[in-house]
């Protein structure tokens, strides 16, 4: 019985090692901590993780008497139970009292990417409570490195991420999941997680609250695997906001582009900009009462390109492709 007990046992660890391999990242909720949280700026008491730019921050149950501030589900940002276990971080999106302020966080990975394979990233966030924060954002996301960043070396705004948001995530009583796939192209060491792309091509909605300038966000489990079965995809439901929601067709595109907007308010009304990959203005023009926009792209470089419509209090943004 002694010899089943011990075989059970250690076929019960091999799974859980062979398990936990799969994820890539390590301490993908946060739970292991080397300290508890008692300030602002702190993710590094998440074991292996790091503020990668900004103060981003740590939030731990273990804080719950001491620091309250940080704890969990209760903490300065409101309340919500973690998603895992009793630990989360937390980053801004989005400031308007600078140009691409942004915060990232990130990690070693536990081995290498290999380039040529496809990989699953998952991670799950929250909006906080709405009263407390004035903004909300697309966009948060994960890019991968070879090296790692600090708050003396910060990450910066490259429009590059891997995977991301594309819808604004306003929901702060779900969990939401944020989950993709894309091929390496290098031997990546390092997982990063924010904001990547610039205020140009940031959908922004205003949420509000007088109280703060930023949009900010919650994050759980985080995972990186070649196989779907342990970064798993889910359709989640966000609607966007005001009926602004872009349509571009065709798309790809080599001629021209048909811009329209779905909803039951289907005017074109604001600033229409489209601008390139790189952050360059292409097209700028005010849209009246129009319900569709038809724009020529014959003399436009191949590649990917962002459709901004401002309007009175939403920003929205949609991409396509041109072919050549």
């Amino acid at each position: 019985m002694k010899l089943i007990r011990l075989c059970l046992f250690t076929l019960f660890i091999l799974v859980a090692q062979i398990s936990h391999s799969q994820n890539l990242v390590l301490n993908p909720s946060f739970e292991i901590a080397n300290g508890c949280p008692n300030q602002i700026n702190q993710v590094d008491k998440a074991d292996g993780w790091s503020g990668y730019g900004g103060t981003p921050d740590y939030f731990n149950a273990c804080s719950n008497v001491t620091s309250p501030l940080y704890g969990v589900p209760t903490n300065t940002r409101g309340f919500q139970a973690a998603r895992t276990g009793d630990a989360y971080i937390g980053l801004f999106t989005y400031a308007n009292f600078g140009p691409n302020l942004r915060e990232f966080v990130g990690r070693p990975l536990a081995a290498p990417l290999q380039p040529g394979t496809t990989y699953f990233v998952s991670m799950w966030v929250t909006h906080v409570e709405q009263s407390l924060v004035q903004f909300a954002t697309n966009n948060i996301g994960v890019r991968f490195s070879t090296v790692p960043f600090s708050q003396a070396n910060p990450d910066t705004v490259n429009n590059m991420p891997v995977m991301f948001a594309t819808s604004i995530i306003t929901d702060s009583i779900n969990w939401v999941n944020v989950s993709g796939s894309f091929v390496a192209d290098s031997a990546y060491t390092h997982i990063c997680i924010g904001n990547y792309f610039s205020d140009t091509l940031t959908s922004i909605i205003n949420m509000g609250s007088p109280t703060t300038v930023y949009a900010y966000y919650l994050i759980d489990d985080v995972c990186v695997s070649p196989d779907p079965v342990f970064c798993p995809v889910e359709i989640t439901s966000i609607s966007e906001i005001r009926d602004q929601k872009l349509s571009v067709f065709p798309n790809p595109a080599s001629k021209s582009i048909t811009i329209t907007k779905s909803g039951m308010q289907r005017i074109l009304s604001g600033e229409i900009q489209i601008y390139n990959e790189t952050g360059q203005l292409k097209y700028s023009r005010n849209s009246g009462s129009e319900m569709q926009l038809t724009i020529d792209i014959s003399d436009w470089s191949g590649g990917c390109y962002f459709v901004k419509l401002i309007s009175e209090d939403t920003i929205s943004n949609m991409r396509f492709v041109v072919v050549k």
